[in-house]
């Protein structure tokens, strides 16, 4: 009898120490707010203010994060979506070449250049054109034409450069 009585003692016990640890945790954490929130009224901030700066902090890392994913993996939101093309099988020509670009991102890219290269029948580079396609905007596709070449049976496309003010500013940071 006397062991169950020590064991429900004992479990009374955890219990109370853990009530009384989640209430000194609790006014711990309250008082780091309440000195947070002091030392903004000290600066003159209202608590208004200073929960709209807070989650403006937050918005402003959220977007940061976001352009620095952009920034490391680009290829996965500026791409060559699409190259269309007639050939001439006898004469080995390409005509009425069209390019799109697919900008995936939530952000504009004022300047972005493709690479277009013309490939001979057996497999050797015949020539190669640049485009230049300017403000490529989120979420926008957009197709261009490229000149026809009179060598040629196939096309290989893919972005050689590209511009944006938005990761400019990451660069920057």
């Amino acid at each position: 009898m006397n062991i169950h009585r020590y064991q429900i003692y004992l479990s009374l016990g955890a219990i109370v120490f853990l009530i009384c640890g989640t209430l000194v945790f609790y006014f711990i954490l309250d008082a780091v707010r309440k000195q947070s929130f002091a030392e903004g009224f000290a600066q003159g901030k209202t608590a208004q203010q200073q929960i709209f700066i807070a989650q403006t902090k937050s918005k402003e890392n959220e977007r940061l994060r976001y352009l620095q994913s952009v920034k490391q993996n680009w290829q996965d939101y500026l791409f060559i979506a699409n190259t269309r093309y007639a050939t001439n099988a006898v004469f080995g020509t390409i005509r009425d070449l069209n390019i799109t670009v697919a900008n995936e991102s939530k952000i504009t890219f004022e300047s972005v250049k493709v690479k277009v290269e013309y490939i001979r029948s057996d497999g050797s580079l015949y020539d190669t054109e640049y485009l230049s396609l300017s403000n490529l905007h989120p979420d926008e596709h957009f197709t261009t034409p490229a000149p026809s070449k009179w060598r040629g049976s196939k096309v290989k496309a893919s972005i050689a450069s590209y511009e944006s003010k938005a990761l400019a500013e990451v660069a920057e940071r």
